[in-house]
């Protein structure tokens, strides 16, 4: 027994990463594609209203009642065509990775050897948010869009000779 399950090497990695920021902005129309702006206008700020929230969900990652679109009467006067918010005001999700792999190199006779390796990314399987809905004119406004990889297990066997 111990011969089988000693000299084993283990490595890994433990990754803690605050999230990117991003932009609110507004869809446009078929007009503002002509033009080359849709996407690129920025929504207003609600005054008052804190962005983030305390127990952020998959559903409102942040507080989607802090803007709104440009023109409307939420903030700035009717047909004012601007918005006020500014780039990157909005924290998106953070992540947390442990990636692990195990290792050993059996010797069977003198010049050949049996190369095993166990790699596993994402171990605990934990769910990394990667991406978030930003467009205030959207019906999936402040939803997480999409997540990062999950648990994935790899195991390489190399026969030297």
């Amino acid at each position: 027994m111990a011969h089988i399950l000693s000299n084993w090497q283990w490595s890994g990695d433990f990754t803690v990463a605050s999230g990117l920021y991003f932009t609110p902005s507004i869809l446009g129309g078929s007009v503002d594609i002509a033009r080359g702006v849709s996407g690129s206008q920025r929504a207003n700020v609600v005054p008052g209203q804190p962005i983030s929230l305390p127990n952020p969900s998959a559903l409102e990652w942040f507080n989607t009642a802090a803007f709104c679109v440009p023109g409307t009467s939420c903030v700035n006067p009717v047909g004012s065509a601007f918005g006020d918010a500014g780039r990157n005001t909005i924290e998106g999700p953070g992540s947390i990775i442990l990636n692990m792999s195990i290792n050993r190199s059996i010797p069977i006779k003198e010049s050949r050897n049996l190369d095993l390796r166990f790699t596993a990314n994402n171990v605990f399987n934990h769910v990394n948010f990667a991406s978030i809905n930003t467009a205030v004119n959207s019906l999936t406004f402040g939803e997480v869009t999409s997540v990062g990889n999950m648990r994935r297990i790899t195991v390489q066997a190399r026969f030297r000779f």
